[in-house]
């Protein structure tokens, strides 16, 4: 009855709600076909990494067979989270049973959040509003196209000469994604294909939006802090804050994705990787990708700029954005933003209702259930909706914007 498991179940009866309740005879057939089915799905996680954990992390093999028998058999949870969250790596052998997986997680902040209105989370054109009213930076908006005519144009023909960067208004991770560099000499824009002179651009993009809203910012530069650690991609601090019991807002914890090779962004699976932020002190831990087998990055693996240890000088601003956004956001209980640290200084990119649970508890992060994600939950789902303090959301950040309940 631990705080985590009383959590899982809730996610358990949320993903059966509306079906129908299985015999007993049915309820002991899945049993016995769920060991089968998920001894099979053991075996093909545990043959693919099995020989590089036992090379990076001197795990043998047969402990890695074992460790994943417990985690599915015992812990209820897929078998590739072993290997993506690194459970060899935790000091407490029974860390698993505080891990919250992602699916769970899903129906949880779904739920959580069910009657909250987050429109301005959701639609980032929205987003950009928000920010500019209480007075958070975000990067600009040049143009917005909807249904396939321009809404918001530069106001001079000079502001379009910038690299671009177009993104639909409601979108899930990178999914239509498009990054147009600007050629100063030819006066054109080129995605490294085709170079498309003004005119056509604005055509391109208008027909980009389909039925949709899209929304064109000017692309930005990592900062001097992070330039040599993410190649092209910008890097994307995910901070994930909560509203606590008493209403006060605090960070929970806080991941740094970078980019690799010729990735337009730091969210793209096969081409980015992450570490743990020191919550007080801004530094980074080992770096991971998802592929366990791969092992640990101490440094970027192209440029061999050191990550482990490197301090974001800014870290401080960066958390505190993310906590006022949150405190202006009263019907809120959790929120993953995403923060960058540009050339032009930092920034909140977006807010997510929904985000990730294999990112949260990877490299080298607490489990979530271990950070007081589900005491968090437990309060507010027992009481149907959140309980608000009497201050406005500018006093209940200022009193505590900076405390934490991680490390």
């Amino acid at each position: 009855m631990t705080p985590t498991l009383q959590v899982r179940r809730i996610a358990h009866e949320l993903e059966q709600a509306g079906l129908r309740r299985p015999s007993i005879l049915e309820a002991g057939v899945a049993q016995v076909l769920n060991l089968a089915v998920s001894l099979r799905q053991i075996v093909i996680v545990w043959r693919a990494a099995n020989k590089g954990v036992r090379q990076h992390y001197g795990i043998t093999r047969s402990r890695q067979f074992l460790d994943l028998l417990r985690t599915v058999w015992h812990g209820n949870l897929m078998p590739r989270g072993y290997y993506f969250q690194r459970f060899f790596r935790q000091p407490d052998p029974s860390a698993y049973l505080e891990v919250i997986d992602h699916r769970e997680l899903q129906l949880l902040l779904r739920n959580i959040h069910c009657s909250a209105n987050t429109t301005v989370l959701d639609d980032k054109s929205s987003f950009h509003d928000f920010c500019a009213k209480h007075g958070l930076p975000t990067p600009p908006i040049l143009a917005q196209y909807t249904n396939g005519r321009c809404e918001v144009s530069p106001s001079s023909d000079d502001a379009w000469k910038v690299d671009l960067f177009a993104k639909p208004a409601r979108s899930y991770s990178s999914r239509g994604i498009a990054c147009w560099h600007y050629d100063s000499k030819r006066d054109q824009h080129t995605d490294g294909k085709q170079y498309l002179d003004r005119p056509a651009i604005r055509e391109w993009l208008a027909a980009q939006s389909g039925e949709n809203c899209l929304i064109v910012q000017p692309r930005l530069e990592n900062s001097v802090d992070l330039a040599p650690i993410s190649a092209k991609a910008l890097a994307n601090c995910r901070v994930v804050t909560a509203r606590s019991p008493d209403g006060n807002v605090i960070v929970l914890l806080a991941v740094l994705r970078m980019g690799v090779g010729e990735a337009i962004t730091s969210d793209e699976p096969s081409k980015s990787f992450c570490t743990a932020i020191n919550l007080e002190s801004g530094e980074l831990g080992i770096a991971d990708v998802k592929q366990a087998e791969q092992g640990s990055l101490t440094h970027h693996p192209e440029s061999k700029a050191l990550i482990t240890g490197r301090k974001l000088s800014r870290w401080p601003e960066m958390k505190e954005m993310a906590l006022r956004a949150h405190a202006n956001l009263p019907q809120m209980i959790f929120v993953g933003w995403d923060v960058i640290d540009t050339n032009k200084g930092p920034m909140l990119l977006e807010g997510n209702v929904v985000w990730g649970g294999n990112l949260a508890q990877m490299a080298g992060n607490l489990p979530l259930g271990a950070t007081g994600f589900s005491e968090i939950f437990l309060h507010y789902h027992a009481r149907g909706k959140p309980e608000l303090t009497d201050r406005e959301p500018e006093d209940v950040c200022g009193t505590l914007a900076l405390e934490t309940l991680h490390d």
